[in-house]
């Protein structure tokens, strides 16, 4: 969580939640980066004309507004969702730990019980501990 305040998407990094990590970041930082660009757009940035009347329209400031406040909100619940995706990525090992365990395998073979002959059957891990 502290990973996820400091930097946006650090935290689901570290939890291995890449693709979630990367879109936290381009949302949060293209939001708070563009926002204040948006704002500040003036109307004569692109029109060279010496008629062209100088100023910014209402529509960019409340644009502009809103990126960064989009921009600010995805950090922050994305700083408060990297400590449940450390709880996800514990839960994630645990599952493939029990999975793990849990393998099959076919077995064919010299059998132990009996001379000249084979067994066949299914080995489970785990089922000797």
């Amino acid at each position: 969580m502290v990973l996820g305040a400091l930097v946006p998407g650090a935290g689901h990094l570290y939890a291995g939640e890449w693709l979630r990590s990367y879109l936290n970041f381009v949302a949060a930082a293209g939001g708070i980066y563009v926002g204040p660009v948006v704002y500040n757009f003036d109307r004569c940035t692109f029109d060279w004309r010496p008629q062209c009347r100088s100023g910014v329209p209402l529509g960019a400031r409340i644009a502009g507004a809103a990126y960064i406040a989009g921009g600010v909100t995805v950090w922050i619940t994305g700083a408060i969702d990297a400590g449940r995706a450390v709880t996800r990525q514990r839960a994630r090992r645990a599952r493939a730990e029990r999975q793990r365990r849990q393998s099959m395998w076919p077995v064919f073979g010299p059998c132990p019980l009996a001379k000249r002959s084979w067994c066949t059957g299914v080995a489970v891990a785990g089922a000797g501990e």
